[in-house]
């Protein structure tokens, strides 16, 4: 994996996915090291690509728009928030912003280019 650690994203949608084995992890590293178990070298930057996109415009780490996902019917995510108060909160629509680089700045403000 880059030395530059796992993007909050990939830590997020990674979790929800249920990508790292049984338990969550509780930080970006184990949740790199957990992906770096399985997912194979050579498709970990398009991975990483994609999940990060994902997280910035569906997968949101509050009020995720579930109904809108294409992956809703294979995700666990939706179905562990059914039931549980408050998760239906209404979130402020931020301005998106407009990424040209291939590189993307995470939630913390650290710039990654892989995992």
């Amino acid at each position: 994996m880059s030395p530059t650690g796992v993007d909050t994203h990939v830590h997020r949608i990674s979790n929800r996915l249920g990508w790292t084995g049984l338990k969550e992890t509780k930080s970006p590293e184990k949740t790199r090291e957990a992906l770096e178990s399985w997912l194979p070298q050579e498709q970990w930057q398009e991975t990483n690509i994609l999940l990060v996109g994902f997280g910035q415009t569906v997968c949101l780490p509050i009020g995720p728009k579930c109904s809108d996902c294409l992956n809703k019917d294979l995700c666990p995510y939706p179905k562990s928030q059914e039931g549980k108060k408050g998760n239906k909160k209404k979130v402020k629509k931020k301005k998106a912003q407009d990424s040209t680089s291939e590189e993307d700045e995470d939630d913390n403000g650290e710039t990654s280019k892989y995992f």
